[in-house]
């Protein structure tokens, strides 16, 4: 366990000083430095922190000050609950709320919700429409009624 350690900790650049962020390169999952350990993709943050003497717990997830997810400073680091995380990402401004076709699910474009109210419009059955489109009924009956894609313009 020593060795793992020592190998592990040993990846992360000091160079910039205390106060700086201190990147670990390397294997990273979601933009966080990760490490190995009897076959189990662990955290590089939460082995910082148990170092420190600073545990992260059941529940738990390692936060970072800096909100960059590299780093590996115990300074930047915390442990935190993923609600803790949430009210952090919201006091400093980090909540992005996609919608439309930026939302990350979305299968249409804004031309395809113009063209699905523009077809219902002429008659068009929301059972052909979703067919055409590759989507639901349920997801048509949506846009056509603007529970979906509200902010959408007028066609």
């Amino acid at each position: 366990m020593q060795f793992l350690e020592a190998r592990v900790l040993g990846r992360i650049d000091r160079s910039a000083g205390p106060d700086m962020c201190w990147p670990a390169p390397g294997w990273q999952k979601d933009g966080y430095p990760t490490y190995s350990q009897m076959g189990h993709e662990k955290r590089l943050s939460h082995l910082v922190l148990a170092r420190d003497g600073r545990p992260v717990q059941a529940g738990q997830m390692a936060l970072h000050r800096c909100d960059h997810p590299p780093c590996c400073n115990p300074a930047h680091l915390y442990p935190g609950t993923p609600a803790d995380n949430v009210r952090d990402m919201n006091e400093r401004g980090r909540a992005v709320i996609r919608s439309g076709e930026e939302h990350w699910h979305s299968k249409l474009t804004q031309a395809n919700v113009d063209q699905i109210r523009h077809d219902y419009a002429s008659g068009v059955l929301q059972k052909t429409l979703a067919v055409q489109f590759g989507v639901t009924q349920g997801s048509i009956s949506a846009i056509v009624n603007r529970k979906r894609w509200r902010e959408s313009r007028d066609v």
